[in-house]
């Protein structure tokens, strides 16, 4: 199982998960609301 901190602000929200143990991968994905109403998502 995997363990992620959470940022949570007013009109955004970030996941950050540490690496994986066999593959070394780590990953942040950013949610934002935009006007009027569109979520978008970012992947690093």
């Amino acid at each position: 199982m995997r363990h992620a901190s959470i940022n949570i602000g007013d009109r955004e929200a970030e996941l950050k998960q540490k690496p994986i143990p066999h593959f070394f991968l780590e990953s942040t994905t950013k949610f934002t609301l935009r006007e009027p109403h569109y979520l978008n998502v970012e992947l690093r």
